[in-house]
């Protein structure tokens, strides 16, 4: 529910992809850790679509 309700957030507010899709691993690792170290009984994640991130094309300068 927390991880979802990030992503509508950042959704509505324009973050780029990039910042978006670093800061969800950030939030998605804490109730992760606390499932595996048996802190929390079920795993909230499982079920979240992580945000996917598409970088722009990147152009190199060219020796002409």
């Amino acid at each position: 529910m927390i991880l979802e309700r990030f992503i509508e957030a950042v959704e509505r507010n324009d973050v780029q992809l990039g910042a978006h899709r670093n800061a969800y691993g950030l939030l998605r690792a804490i109730p992760t850790d606390a499932f595996h170290e048996g802190a929390i009984r079920e795993d909230s994640t499982l079920g979240v679509m992580p945000p996917k991130f598409i970088p722009d094309r990147a152009v190199g300068p060219t020796n002409g």
